[in-house]
């Protein structure tokens, strides 16, 4: 951009630097007036003139696909807006008899201006330096001379430093990001697929299988669990803003006004109400902050209402207003319990995504027939977290990963389930991965089985016996010995919800090998990044400016020891 306007504002400016430059050739000191007299002589040129005009053009147009490159957001777009200019610039060759003849009329007006005869360079029989062009018109002269070649190199430069296939196969890159992967409304696995193939290659040869890719797309759909549920709600939220805006406008009033607070402190003190409570303000990009406003004004309604009518408030709460508080409360308490206990650190989460799907989904679809005769914006507000509960959680149970972690779960199996379809899918990728552990293990022991057979014709005592126990060994099935595995698990019974999955794990760990071994991959997956989110926080907090030289290598340390000493 700044090479635009540069080039606009010379052009602009190039009388009075011809006329700088004539004052300056006149002075007495030699070193500067001959500098002055071949700068003079460089500028005062058909070929400079003309030329410069001519990229002043070709600049003008791309200035505003330029501003929009710098602007543009990923590698795809910006290959957008170069396309743009670079059909800017082949309609400019199209069109270059009129384009160049305006532009020749302008140049013509700036040499006479500046006393600069308009003529052809001399053509020489054998010319070196420059090509000849056997054009009797000045004006073609320069055209076909300057104006065309120039659009040509920037055209033929543009295509080969960005418009190639390498740069393509680059452009391609932000359809992988989770962000595009998780707004896209259709199925891209197919288009990815095709762009793997084509443009990228993996050192050890595996070919991309497009149900596990689909499957990976899924899983960075499904986002943070703990976030989707903040989406959810806070889309219901609005329906309600009316009395939101009020109950907000009220806290922060008690907020702002140490006199009102007092006395809302002593009216609590008067009526008895121990401990004496204050408002709590929300937070806009926490949901359950307005929960717990709500929750707060309404165990104050008494006392506040008197304040509110001592202070001649301005604002004050309907029975309406007053309702839709209350029936918020019940409505989004249940949705208070999962976000804190999803959002914990200590134990378990994945596998209680689909539990507690479940009974989001089972909650709203019992909403209607509890509140059919509440105001009309909680109707709306019901309507809305029910849209939202469906289409952000309704296929939890689908995706794989959170299927086996629940079905790996000893406190949920089967039973964590909505839909038992979804269940016998999760089932029978685990049967699968058990296979292969299985197989894996069963590579593991044949030596063993070599060793005992090598020794049977030693000691014939125990020939029959180690016979029979080879046989047995060699003829066992992979998938029969995964299947009765699992089948075993799941005929166990349930263990209490509070206690840990992982303590019955690791005492169960001989009984079933092959799904202890999936357990570890599965059960330690987070279902929120909210723990790695107040690891952020803490960060922030520990690096200040008092703390600035605090080297990375230190504060890796300091970060490591605060969160894992609680």
């Amino acid at each position: 951009m700044d090479l635009h306007d540069s080039v606009s504002i010379f052009k602009s400016s190039l009388n009075y630097n011809v006329k700088a430059l004539t004052t300056i050739s006149d002075w007495n000191e030699q070193d500067s007036s001959s500098k002055a007299k071949t700068l003079f002589t460089a500028l005062c040129s058909c070929e400079f003139i003309i030329s410069l005009h001519s990229l002043s053009l070709l600049l003008c147009v791309s200035a505003s696909d330029i501003k929009l490159l710098q602007s543009a957001n990923g590698i795809s777009q910006a290959a957008d807006v170069i396309t743009d200019i670079l059909s800017n610039l082949e309609n400019k060759i199209k069109n270059c008899n009129g384009e160049f003849k305006a532009l020749f009329r302008d140049a013509e007006i700036q040499m006479t201006e500046l006393d600069i005869e308009l003529k052809k360079p001399r053509i020489a029989s054998k010319q070196i330096s420059r090509s000849n062009y056997q054009i009797t018109s000045i004006e073609n002269y320069y055209k076909y001379s300057i104006y065309i070649p120039l659009l040509d190199n920037i055209i033929t430069d543009l295509k080969s430093r960005i418009l190639n296939e390498k740069y393509h196969g680059i452009s391609t890159l932000p359809l992988f990001l989770p962000l595009f992967i998780i707004k896209s409304d259709t199925n891209n696995t197919d288009i990815l697929l095709k762009i793997i193939k084509q443009y990228f290659t993996f050192e050890d040869g595996n070919i991309i299988d497009a149900l596990k890719l689909n499957i990976e797309f899924k899983l960075w759909k499904s986002s943070c669990f703990a976030h989707s549920l903040n989406l959810t709600v806070q889309t219901a939220l609005k329906s309600i803003t009316e009395t939101r805006e009020k109950v907000r406008g009220i806290v922060g009033h008690f907020k702002r006004s140490p006199q009102a607070a007092e006395k809302l402190k002593t009216m609590q003190e008067q009526l008895g109400l121990t401990p004496t409570l204050v408002l709590i303000q929300d937070v806009i990009t926490r949901w359950n902050s307005t929960y717990e406003m709500f929750e707060r004004i309404y165990n104050l309604k008494v006392p506040l209402s008197s304040v509110l009518v001592e202070c001649n408030y301005n604002v004050y709460l309907t029975n309406e207003d007053w309702q839709i508080i209350s029936k918020s409360c019940e409505i989004l308490k249940h949705f208070k319990e999962i976000t804190i206990e999803i959002s914990s650190e200590k134990s378990v989460s994945i596998s209680k995504s689909i539990v507690f799907s479940r009974a989001l989904l089972k909650h709203c679809a019992h909403l209607d027939t509890q509140l059919h005769d509440s105001p009309q914006q909680l109707k709306n507000m019901i309507s809305n977290l029910k849209q939202q509960v469906e289409q952000r959680f309704g296929s939890l149970e689908k995706l794989p990963i959170y299927a086996e972690a629940t079905i790996l779960d000893p406190r949920f199996k089967k039973f964590g389930f909505f839909m038992n379809s979804s269940f016998s899918e999760g089932k029978k990728t685990l049967i699968s991965k058990a296979t292969a552990i299985h197989t894996g293990n069963k590579k593991n022991t044949q030596p063993a089985i070599q060793i005992q057979t090598s020794i049977i014709a030693k000691d014939s005592i125990w020939k029959d016996f180690d016979e029979e126990v080879s046989s047995q060994l060699r003829s066992t099935n992979s998938t029969s010995a995964a299947i009765v595995e699992i089948d075993k698990y799941l005929q166990e019974p349930l263990i209490p919800r509070h206690e840990s999955p992982l303590k019955w794990w690791k005492d169960n760990q001989n009984v079933y090998p092959c799904l202890f071994e999936l357990m570890k991959k599965r059960l330690c997956i987070l279902a929120t990044s909210v723990p790695c989110e107040r690891i952020f926080s803490k960060a922030g907090q520990t690096i200040s400016e008092k703390r600035s030289r605090l080297s990375s290598k230190n504060f890796e340390k300091m970060i490591f020891v605060n969160f894992n000493s609680k």
